[in-house]
């Protein structure tokens, strides 16, 4: 059944499937069974191909660059179609069975008619933390597109609503970069203000500590205490017994030592960090959006100035000292308060053979596409690595399956190189010939940029067993391939790696 099947009317069938808004009872919008509704807040945030709700013109790839308080970051936008783009012209289906869950990365294009069904499902309701992380992205793919050239103020809110109500690491990750860099791009502290206030739940602050200090630098937001404890590991300090068991106490110390060192309550990142300049970058993803750009970008680490985080050290050490020294002033007069109890309960992992059967379901589809392949590679890899203590087979199939993944490279780089010239032929009607030319060679010369996991994890699981000398041979393996591509930024980590691993070895 087509979508236009399911707008039909008394064998009435509608010329043009219609976007429709409309409220229910609760303020919210529903799949209805004469049309598709999406709920009240996303209906000027989704993306749609054709149609008379027609949103949506392909841009002009071209570099971006924008300057903040001394400092520049540049990036290229991509040509790619958006990944989020509803095309009403495409099958859609009610399921009358389960259905497999989306690919690793999933594009509206790419769903079944019955995912797409599932989809709309979604956008009804947005807030439905068990809806798949497929359909998640999906949608928020677009957001990121209006973070950079749409409706900023809408599509952040809407971000900051979602990253409340689903707690995958992996959008909590992306969704917190990008609005980062998006505020500090478009210069909106207010927006920025918005985000840091939302932040009030653990999973919440799972993204980059450093574009998150670099934001209070382009703001002039000073670091509290607060913020210093919180990122406390970020800075190399790791005596936590203080912190979490008196966190009152060492935080008051704390400001304490802020006042005199500096004569006033909180840090300004820019009396320590005078030319930001000067500070080395960092490489980060920070769009899950692979029609915006698909490598990492390169920003001032304020964490990489090693002055500056060695004095936010110290302020936390002598913090320590001091809470320590009080405390045993406090335990002599008996007056010493109760240490809270910070031991979490062990949770027991019961092995999920449901999950294991539809990876290994998605596996056996995906055989003769080695891109999703890949990526189903890599969701195994985690799978079984996750019940590594359970039982050492668990390990042995995730070495296995990372040993299959390096094999498959070769076919990887050419099937998505394949994938990719046929999506840029598709375009040909927005493109002129020399323009769609160097986008194939572009594409033939770059291949596939993303990243192995496979290398890292086989490095980590030899170095915990001290086979230093196999954890050795794949970091030359990954050197390798990064090198191949001119990878740099992933090519200098396995040299790190490997002189690090040459000393254990020396010890031997």
């Amino acid at each position: 059944m087509g979508l236009l099947d399911l707008f039909k009317k008394k064998k009435k069938i509608l010329k043009e499937p219609k976007l429709e808004i409309g409220k229910t009872a609760k303020n919210e919008l529903s799949i209805a069974n004469k049309f598709f509704t999406v709920h009240s807040d996303i209906k000027d945030l989704v993306w749609i191909k054709n149609g008379p709700k027609k949103n949506y013109i392909p841009s002009t790839p071209n570099n971006q660059k924008f300057e903040s308080n001394g400092f520049i970051i540049t990036f290229s936008a991509m040509n790619e179609e958006e990944p989020s783009l509803i095309d009403l012209n495409k099958t859609v289906n009610k399921p009358s069975k389960e259905i497999e869950r989306p690919p690793y990365y999933p594009t509206y294009e790419t769903l079944t008619p019955e995912q797409r069904y599932q989809y709309w499902a979604f956008l009804a309701n947005p807030y439905n933390n068990s809806a798949d992380t497929g359909y998640l992205f999906i949608f928020y793919y677009g957001l990121e597109r209006h973070l950079l050239e749409g409706k900023i103020e809408k599509a952040l809110e809407m971000i900051v609503r979602l990253r409340d109500v689903h707690s995958n690491k992996s959008f909590q990750y992306y969704s917190g970069n990008a609005i980062t860099l998006s505020c500090i791009k478009n210069k909106r502290p207010d927006l920025m203000q918005r985000f840091l206030d939302s932040l009030d739940k653990e999973h919440e602050y799972h993204f980059s500590d450093s574009l998150l200090l670099l934001a209070f630098y382009s703001f002039s937001k000073p670091l509290t205490s607060k913020d210093v404890i919180r990122l406390s590991k970020s800075f190399g300090y790791t005596k936590t017994n203080y912190v979490k068991g008196y966190p009152e106490l060492f935080e008051r110390i704390l400001t304490d030592r802020i006042q005199s060192n500096y004569g006033q309550k909180d840090i300004m990142l820019s009396d320590l960090i005078p030319d930001l300049s000067q500070v080395k970058s960092s490489y980060l993803r920070l769009f899950a959006n692979m029609s915006l750009i698909n490598k990492e970008i390169a920003f001032p680490d304020i964490l990489l100035d090693t002055k500056f985080t060695k004095v936010i050290h110290n302020l936390l050490n002598d913090t320590h000292e001091q809470l320590k020294s009080d405390l045993a002033e406090m335990r002599k007069k008996n007056i010493a308060p109760e240490k809270k109890n910070t031991s979490k309960p062990r949770n027991v992992i019961i092995f999920d053979q449901t999950e294991e059967r539809r990876l290994l379901k998605e596996l056996a589809k995906n055989k003769k596409d080695p891109v999703d392949r890949h990526f189903t590679y890599i969701q195994l890899q985690d799978f079984y690595y996750k019940y590594r203590d359970l039982d050492p087979k668990y390990l042995n199939e995730c070495m296995a399956f990372c040993f299959k993944d390096i094999e498959l490279l070769k076919e990887l780089h050419e099937s998505y190189v394949s994938q990719r010239i046929k999506d840029e032929m598709r375009l040909l009607d927005f493109r002129s010939k020399e323009e769609s030319d160097r986008n194939i060679d572009k594409i033939v010369k770059e291949k596939f940029q993303g990243k192995i996991p496979a290398f890292n994890r086989l490095a980590i699981i030899y170095e915990k067993k001290k086979d230093y000398e196999k954890a050795i041979e794949i970091c030359q393996q990954a050197m390798a391939y990064y090198q191949d591509l001119n990878d740099e930024v992933n090519l200098d980590d396995f040299v790190k790696r490997i002189e690090r691993l040459e000393k254990k070895v020396s010890k031997v």
